[in-house]
């Protein structure tokens, strides 16, 4: 059985100290396995004090979510915002291990919104600048014994990579310590087959993000999840399944996930909801 986790993004951002001290014993009482833990900002939590506060509620750190705001980029950027994204991500890697999170997951490659038309051959340089800028990051995260989950989004918000196939030939000769963060959102808009999609990922897969097909909670759409989790368990993917889904309480991350309307009759009945249905079709 997967242990299912919860982004506190549900319910709030930034998730500092603060956030967390209040979620965390909310999240276990709901009986959440497993909590995802965003970094926008360096510093925003510290690794050792929430180490002990999952720990004392019976919690796993399911991984460490990479925020890409405008300003980090990996790929047709100055090499002054390479190296600071560059530095970013090695943050989120030791933050990762200190709190025993195995992922760092996101869409590392570039910022979220910015998006321009490449030809074929510029897109094939873009993804070779991304290896070589990924590099000391994978190299440090293999020694850490985390892994780097490469995170496709749609259309709207990255034109580097839309689908997995995408993301494999992104990946292609980096470190073993470099796969694929699935997030089903973003699949539902752009595989044509998503079901096969994760197929393809399967050798790949580091992290495994879901949401309903409106962002809400897994379940309440249209979205075939006993046949995802059919594939899912074919790959072989053995580690957490964590809901994400965003608060409109806060302005920056409500228009940055296009939260116009609440998705569910409140914040703790969306994650709630949510958990009650993967627990019934898992099992």
């Amino acid at each position: 059985m997967y242990a299912i986790g919860v982004n506190p993004w549900v319910w709030a951002s930034p998730v500092d100290d603060e956030a967390l001290a209040e979620l965390i014993p909310r999240i276990a009482a709901f009986g959440f396995d497993a909590v995802e833990l965003p970094i926008e900002q360096p510093g925003d939590w510290d690794p050792v004090r929430t180490r002990d506060l999952l720990a004392a509620h019976g919690l796993a750190a399911a991984g460490v979510c990479a925020v890409t705001p405008p300003g980090r980029d990996l790929v047709d950027a100055a090499p002054a915002v390479v190296e600071s994204t560059v530095a970013y991500l090695m943050g989120c890697v030791a933050s990762a291990a200190a709190v025993g999170a195995g992922c760092v997951g996101g869409p590392v490659y570039a910022s979220v919104g910015r998006t321009w038309r490449m030809s074929p051959t510029a897109r094939a340089a873009c993804y070779k600048d991304f290896r070589r800028a990924l590099a000391p990051v994978a190299e440090r995260a293999g020694e850490c014994g985390v892994s780097i989950g490469v995170e496709a989004l749609n259309r709207y918000e990255t034109s580097v990579v839309n689908t997995i196939e995408q993301t494999v030939e992104l990946i292609d000769g980096l470190p073993p310590s470099v796969g694929i963060m699935i997030d089903t959102y973003h699949m539902n808009i752009e595989e044509a087959d998503p079901y096969a999609a994760l197929a393809v990922a399967g050798p790949h897969i580091k992290h495994v993000q879901v949401s309903g097909t409106n962002r809400g909670a897994p379940g309440a759409d249209h979205f075939d999840w006993p046949r995802f989790f059919t594939v899912l368990r074919d790959t072989g993917y053995q580690g957490a399944i964590c809901i994400e889904s965003f608060t409109a309480e806060n302005e920056t991350i409500a228009t940055a996930a296009a939260i116009w309307r609440p998705l569910a009759p409140s914040q703790d009945r969306l994650a709630t909801d949510g958990l009650r249905y993967l627990r019934e079709i898992l099992g």
